[in-house]
């Protein structure tokens, strides 16, 4: 019924409270969590043999299988007391996006669940009826391609929750959106989502040089609408060691409006010029806030290259419109990595 795609590296000191997340759910379905660590080199492929060791059935006489190719090393086993829990490991022997690999051909064994979910190794859920509330929602709602759920954020190097929920400033949840309202917010996070499982391959055109879940999601959500439940019911972890953590503030707004343009170029949909400006303008913000006005002039010249010359031209005077009345710190600080 439901597949848990969790994609991790290097997220030895996390990754149990993930795996704990998909052990606890409670389901009138089967499960299986399918983790693939690229190739660690902090200790996490081991960490993950050791809770399996611990929690799931390994005899082969039952249904347990482990093998090996020249990629990977398998393990598929059943959790000891949740009968509908089912892990799928898979632990690279190097690392595939260093190769330039794509790991979607080693999941395809178990790529025939109705539904998918989304949780990436460093992130994880506290709500044991996740799955089968999201199931039931997409079971009774066939308009709906998707739906994630309210979740909390936490600060690692503090360790300490932020003091709302991601989507508590929403007007009112359940929210739906769709491609109208997509690029106007974050709606999408990966550790929330749950969506059909169809076959997308002919539909996403190949040659996006920044292939990011937004991306993903845009496709999804062209055959349907998405929901976010009320419930709080998952836990995005903020490190340094983060996608998005891990790179500057300008790697990550220029990588957006990229993004943005990719989509926009390829699919002729100009309502992704619209997260193009929140990225143009919450850069153009930074740089101010942060003592790099000098940098302003370039990184405008740049905008004008990338998108329509009437769309730099928006960001521009939203962004003097800003200055002038005072409200630049309020914009840094709504549009910020």
């Amino acid at each position: 019924m439901v597949s848990i795609r969790c994609m991790t590296y290097n997220h030895a000191h996390y990754i149990t409270d993930a795996m704990d997340g998909f052990c606890m759910q409670q389901t009138t379905f089967p499960y299986v969590a399918i983790i693939v660590d690229d190739a660690s080199t902090d200790g996490e492929p081991e960490v993950i043999r050791n809770y399996l060791s611990e929690h799931f059935d390994l005899d082969e006489d039952g249904i347990a299988r482990q093998w090996e190719t020249d990629d990977a090393h398998f393990i598929y086993a059943r959790h000891k007391e949740n009968q509908n829990c089912y892990f799928a490991v898979i632990l690279l022997k190097y690392n595939f996006w260093q190769a330039k690999k794509a790991k979607a051909p080693l999941m395809k064994k178990w790529a025939d669940a109705k539904y998918i979910a989304m949780c990436e190794g460093d992130d994880y859920w506290i709500s044991s009826d996740k799955l089968q509330k999201q199931v039931s929602f997409l079971e009774k709602n066939k308009e709906f391609v998707m739906c994630g759920h309210d979740y909390k954020i936490f600060f690692e190097h503090t360790h300490t929750f932020f003091k709302e929920t991601a989507y508590q400033k929403l007007e009112h949840l359940p929210f739906t959106y769709d491609l109208d309202n997509f690029f106007k917010g974050d709606y999408t996070q990966p550790l929330t989502c749950m969506y059909r499982n169809h076959d997308r391959s002919l539909s996403i055109p190949f040659g996006y040089k920044y292939y990011r879940d937004r991306v993903f999601f845009y496709y999804v959500l062209k055959e349907g609408k998405g929901c976010i439940l009320p419930e709080i019911m998952g836990v995005y972890r903020k490190h340094s060691g983060g996608i998005l953590s891990g790179k500057s503030a300008s790697e990550n707004y220029h990588i957006y409006m990229s993004i943005a343009v990719q989509i926009y170029n390829k699919e002729g949909d100009g309502r992704a010029l619209v997260l193009f400006k929140r990225h143009a303008l919450g850069y153009l913000s930074h740089l101010w806030m942060t003592e790099e006005k000098k940098q302003i002039p370039k990184n405008v010249v740049q905008m004008a290259h990338m998108a329509p010359l009437s769309t730099t031209t928006e960001v521009v005077g939203s962004f003097l419109f800003s200055l002038l009345s005072g409200k630049m710190h309020q914009l840094y600080h709504q549009i910020k990595f």
